[in-house]
């Protein structure tokens, strides 16, 4: 896996947005995710000319400022990720062949989960949150997994944003999300990974496995 993201830093605070997960030569769009904050993967270097080229071919509608992307360091979610779009939990694991596009509720980067949604709190950047009409259209027609929990509702100004997302995939996501918005529980990848023998996980990576 590469990751490669766009970072910034502003004040004492770092925020990481829009992230893609590379995996073997492809740069076809396998499909996204939305989770709730960037946590402990660390910027290693800005991103060559190479590799710069490939992002803005993969991001035609983007102004993608070399300054601003960085190649990463894949945390444990981002491996959690790959088992959910691969099969790993329901046994039939296959290889990736393109890029996962992550994005979050919120993208104040901070590990601790308590801390981060108090820094969200306080952060008035416009770089906290997603635009919800860009993100839809950045989906285009391929399987978008969600997977920020409670976070909207611990976020002053995530719960719209929220709905707005969940609105324009509910109708498109098969059986994997209940229509009423707050009938999902939104399982974070690192809690399925612990979980995933549990039977309503299980069905949930067999829907989300469906469309992919």
């Amino acid at each position: 896996m590469k990751v490669y993201a766009e970072f910034h830093k502003e004040g004492y605070n770092q925020y990481r947005r829009i992230t893609l997960l590379q995996f073997g030569e492809s740069w076809d769009l396998l499909g996204s995710a939305v989770l709730k904050n960037p946590g402990s993967a660390q910027p290693m270097d800005k991103v060559s000319i190479e590799d710069l080229k490939l992002i803005n071919s993969f991001l035609p509608t983007s102004q993608v400022n070399p300054e601003n992307w960085y190649r990463f360091r894949a945390d444990s979610t981002m491996g959690f990720l790959e088992k959910i779009f691969n099969g790993y939990y329901l046994g039939k694991e296959k290889n990736l062949d393109g890029v996962i596009q992550l994005f979050n509720l919120t993208y104040l980067k901070e590990p601790n989960l308590d801390l981060a949604h108090e820094k969200a709190n306080e952060s008035k950047s416009h770089l906290l949150f997603p635009n919800v009409n860009e993100l839809i259209m950045s989906f285009k027609k391929k399987p978008v997994y969600l997977g920020w929990f409670d976070t909207w509702k611990k976020i002053n100004g995530a719960e719209p944003i929220a709905k707005g997302i969940f609105d324009a995939l509910k109708n498109r996501s098969g059986n994997y999300l209940n229509a009423d918005f707050k009938e999902n529980r939104f399982y974070h990848p690192m809690y399925i990974n612990m979980h995933f023998k549990n039977p309503q996980i299980i069905s949930i990576l067999r829907e989300f496995q469906k469309l992919l």
